[in-house]
């Protein structure tokens, strides 16, 4: 008799569950323990914890932009905590191994490159991430709008991601440190 593995009960993860009646494989139970996965305060499934619903609920409550991967992410802890005083941020991309890339922003560059380095961020985590481009906005919401178009050009034409990367390669190799 097969015994057919007990599902992941985060969002769309296919990944059975390390023992039986356990929510939650591996890689997502790390990533709740890390504060990057908690359960919406609606229905109790769980979400990313950058947003206050799960994008089920999201959607229930009218909002255009739910299901879309491209939508400006939001939250209103940036706003009331993290941004007081905050006047730069980052939009950046990390290339993969493999050759794929990703697409961030952040307040804090350093820091959030150590997390990628880390392995607290699920979707580079074992991933090799290094930083191969990164541009300074004075806002979030400029950062978030650069990143949600990013986001899409990487998807849709990765071909521009790269050529992105090879102008600030060249423009980063051109930099001369020698006292003049």
């Amino acid at each position: 008799m097969n015994r057919i593995p007990r599902i992941c009960a985060f969002q769309d993860c296919d990944q059975p569950t390390p023992r039986k009646n356990y929510p939650l494989c591996r890689d997502h139970y790390d990533a709740s323990e890390a504060g990057e996965i908690d359960k919406c305060s609606n229905c109790s499934q769980y979400k990313p914890s950058n947003f206050d619903l799960c994008i089920n609920c999201y959607a229930e409550q009218g909002n255009q932009t739910a299901g879309n991967k491209y939508a400006v992410e939001s939250s209103p802890k940036w706003d009331a905590e993290k941004d007081a005083g905050a006047d730069v941020f980052y939009v950046y991309i990390l290339r993969l191994a493999g050759g794929k890339f990703y697409v961030g922003h952040t307040r804090e560059l350093r820091e959030r490159l150590s997390e990628h380095k880390d392995g607290k961020t699920r979707s580079t985590k074992g991933k090799n991430p290094r930083l191969v481009w990164f541009t300074e906005l004075r806002s979030r919401k400029e950062a978030t709008h650069l990143e949600a178009e990013l986001k899409e050009v990487n998807d849709r034409n990765q071909r521009e991601i790269r050529r992105m990367v090879i102008q600030f390669e060249d423009l980063a190799g051109a930099l001369d440190f020698t006292e003049g």
